[in-house]
């Protein structure tokens, strides 16, 4: 015997089947006819991600500034170095302590050439995306960049700008001042 209690249990068995039904016939059509309306995108690039944030443009493949994160194509990079202690002699260069030769201040591949007097050049491909840090030595690691705001403190390490744009010849370049050098025993 089929009681109201029954059909009422039964309906309620039915009822997600039904809706899950309908809902595939509506995304099915929808699909048909394109999307509703496509918002503007917003927020840190706002251009293929739609408006994500960070997390969006790593799973998009770029770095958060929305950059490449690809580290195939080398950049050619020229720091130059205004010294202004007058401690730099060709005789005693400065150096360009980075990443690329595991912070070693003696390295060769991190010694600076002089161009005119009290200006130092250090020029290098650099993989575009890599993180690239610097300091400035004078050859040995008791021999360092002082900060000028706190005498006898080592300057905090350098980064390359992300906003730096190649010039004609294709060379990005920054401009480095160093003020004050310290000498450790």
């Amino acid at each position: 015997m089929v009681t109201k209690k029954h059909i009422l249990l039964t309906a309620w068995l039915i009822l997600p089947l039904a809706v899950v039904v309908f809902l595939c016939v509506w995304i099915a059509r929808s699909l048909q006819h394109g999307p509703i309306a496509m918002p503007a995108p917003r927020g840190q690039g706002a251009g293929q991600t739609g408006g994500a944030n960070a997390i969006g443009e790593r799973l998009a493949g770029r770095r958060a500034d929305g950059s490449s994160r690809e580290r195939g194509a080398a950049q050619l990079w020229e720091i130059s170095v205004e010294d202004r202690s007058g401690l730099a002699t060709p005789e005693q260069p400065l150096y360009l302590t980075s990443t690329l030769v595991n912070w070693d201040p003696a390295h060769p591949g991190a010694m600076m050439t002089q161009g005119e007097p009290g200006i130092w050049y250090w020029r290098a491909e650099i993989s575009d995306g890599a993180a690239f840090e610097f300091s400035i030595t004078r050859g040995t690691p008791f021999s360092f960049e002082s900060d000028p705001e706190r005498p006898g403190v080592a300057m905090p390490r350098r980064a390359l700008p992300v906003d730096a744009a190649p010039d004609a010849d294709g060379a990005r370049r920054v401009r480095v001042i160093v003020r004050s050098f310290v000498d450790q025993p």
